[in-house]
């Protein structure tokens, strides 16, 4: 039993930081896309996020300033990046 009135929105948010990650691989190897995060969502989750596309674009656009999701973009990003660069130093 969910809590929340608005799960679609609420199961959006964690999946767009998840995106934001980029450390979700399918068994092949490759990045998976924000429409597969979904779809696994929906199955693990067992609830069906209509319109997901327009629920994300809401979302990431619902402020004019800036979130607190787009400043953990952020600091994922700066951290992968200094990440990144250590790894090149130490090889």
């Amino acid at each position: 039993m969910w809590q929340t009135e608005d799960v679609q929105t609420k199961v959006l948010e964690l999946l767009i930081g998840l995106e934001a990650l980029g450390e979700f691989y399918s068994p092949q190897g490759k990045l998976l896309e924000f429409h597969e995060l979904v779809a696994i969502a929906e199955e693990v989750l067992g609830i069906r996020i209509k319109n997901y596309r327009q629920l994300k674009n809401r979302i990431l656009g619902r402020y004019r300033e800036e979130t607190i999701l787009d400043k953990l973009v952020r600091l994922i990003e700066r951290v992968r990046k200094e990440w990144n660069e250590l790894r090149k130093e130490r090889r």
